[in-house]
């Protein structure tokens, strides 16, 4: 993907436009391949492009649905003094989807069933009071119910049922944790926990219409509301996590991403609930060498993998940010092809 970043900077996020093929890409950075793009960029396949101008500040999360890219976080974008935190993309110009921005930043957004849900920092959007959560529908907001008392940090979709991920213990009045849940006919729901205690889900995916969670140390797999099955990783000495950073699935296959207390940022494939093999890993090596390597985003399109964020390079091959490896439906290891690595810079 060319040179990646070419700044000092971070990608927080990524998605896929569905109808172009396009990926976009946003956080913390001021240019791809010596391209100013201020935060925000989309790669077309050949080439990086920006969106006009970018955006001044952090960009947290983007979500791409008919054709229209929804970007989250705190910023302002120049040329629009009404847009700040939350806007839609349509391919050509920014949009606004307010009067009254949002109070505060937008963490994550998601569309589901014809609405667009948005959970940050903020207690009101467009002049309407919502507790860190609320949709936009038929061009109107409103909170969903009583609000959190802790915004989210990513919504995903299974079949009919929209899941939160985050920190929060209270939900629409009622004393749960993460994930919780909107289903299709609005009920509201999510973990119940022993009085001062939470849980931290950091990250939700599906597979085959299946949820799985990562809370704490523990991947958690959901039958429709109800926890069927976890997966524990116990701490080791070689690869101790200091934390579960993220999930990726390709092929049906489970991989997970996790920081290690030797600076090193590991990709391991997870066969039957039990850590396997490792795919990629990126270390700062070095006299004074503090920075730790950090995945942030995910994105499995076209049998590619995408894999962005705070690095310098991946499996020793130099490309500051951003990534790409090809899945190729050969070797296989039973009935499961394995994530191969391509070197270069481009996808091939």
């Amino acid at each position: 993907m060319g040179e990646g970043i070419k700044c000092q900077g971070l990608i927080n996020t990524m998605c896929v436009d569905s109808l172009s093929g396009n990926i976009y890409a946003g956080g913390y950075f001021d240019a791809m391949n010596e391209l100013k793009t201020n935060n925000i960029a989309m790669w077309n396949g050949v080439s990086w492009d920006s969106l006009q101008s970018g955006v001044i500040g952090a960009v947290y999360n983007l979500h791409s649905d008919n054709g229209i890219l929804y970007c989250a976080g705190n910023f302002t974008i120049d040329g629009y003094p009404g847009i700040s935190h939350l806007a839609s993309w349509d391919g050509t110009q920014w949009q606004s989807l307010y009067t009254i921005p949002p109070s505060g930043s937008v963490w994550c957004v998601k569309m589901y069933k014809g609405a667009l849900y948005a959970s940050g920092n903020f207690t009101s959007i467009d002049g309407v009071n919502a507790r860190y959560f609320a949709k936009y529908e038929n061009g109107i907001w409103s909170a969903v119910g009583n609000g959190l008392n802790y915004p989210l940090v990513q919504m995903e979709t299974v079949r009919d049922t929209l899941f939160l991920g985050g920190q929060f213990t209270t939900f629409n009045g009622d004393s749960v944790s993460a994930p919780g849940w909107i289903t299709d006919s609005g009920n509201t729901g999510g973990i119940s926990v022993p009085a001062g205690t939470w849980y931290q889900c950091s990250d939700l995916f599906s597979i085959n219409d299946t949820m799985y969670s990562i809370v704490n140390d523990t991947i958690v797999r959901w039958s429709g509301q109800q926890r069927i099955a976890a997966y524990y990783f116990p701490v080791g000495i070689d690869h101790a996590f200091s934390h579960m950073g993220d999930i990726y699935i390709t092929y049906d296959s489970m991989y997970s991403v996790a920081s290690t207390n030797t600076k090193d940022n590991i990709i391991r494939k997870i066969d039957n609930g039990q850590l396997g093999e490792r795919v990629c890993y990126s270390r700062i090596t070095g006299t004074g060498a503090t920075f730790r390597p950090e995945y942030y985003s995910f994105l499995s399109y076209d049998s590619t993998l995408y894999i962005a964020g705070n690095f310098y390079s991946i499996n020793s091959v130099i490309n500051p940010g951003i990534i790409s490896y090809k899945i190729r439906s050969f070797p296989t290891q039973g009935n499961v092809p394995l994530l191969m690595w391509i070197p270069g810079k481009m996808p091939v």
